[in-house]
């Protein structure tokens, strides 16, 4: 019984003969048969290699994904990786204050403006109020 991967190996390869068939049998090279050769070769290559060197990955849409990321991993334990970057901890909890009131729609743009809608306006307001020193 052939895995998944090998299935889409085999179908992938099926459709690189398939257009280098229709590409000799064109007087004028068409750069569009081109271009997808290129790019269903680029991807048979991706997609041999990932099945002989892992072969417990898991593949989607885009490529292979690995179950197990390990450098990610070292990045959160090592704080790398965090939301705060640069920020104090008096500054990420008035941000987070901040971003509480936009949650319950009582956060206005300035001392009686109007009530903020827009998420992106609510997190430039939450790091504007961090920055300032009070």
């Amino acid at each position: 019984m052939a895995t998944q991967e090998q299935l889409e190996v085999d179908s992938l390869t099926k459709e690189l003969t398939a257009l280098k068939l229709a590409a000799q049998g064109r007087s004028a090279p068409d750069a569009k048969i081109n271009k997808r050769i290129a790019a269903v070769q680029d991807l048979l290559e991706r997609k041999k290699t990932a099945t002989l060197s892992t072969p417990n990955a898991t593949y989607k849409k885009g490529g292979m994904v690995k179950k197990n990321k390990p450098a990610a991993k070292k990045m959160a334990q090592s704080g790398a990786a965090t939301a705060n970057k640069g920020m104090t901890k008096k500054q990420t909890a008035k941000v987070s204050k901040v971003m509480g009131e936009f949650k319950e729609g009582k956060l206005h743009s300035g001392k009686n403006g109007k009530v903020v809608k827009d998420k992106g306006q609510a997190i430039a307001i939450a790091l504007s109020v961090a920055r300032k020193k009070k």
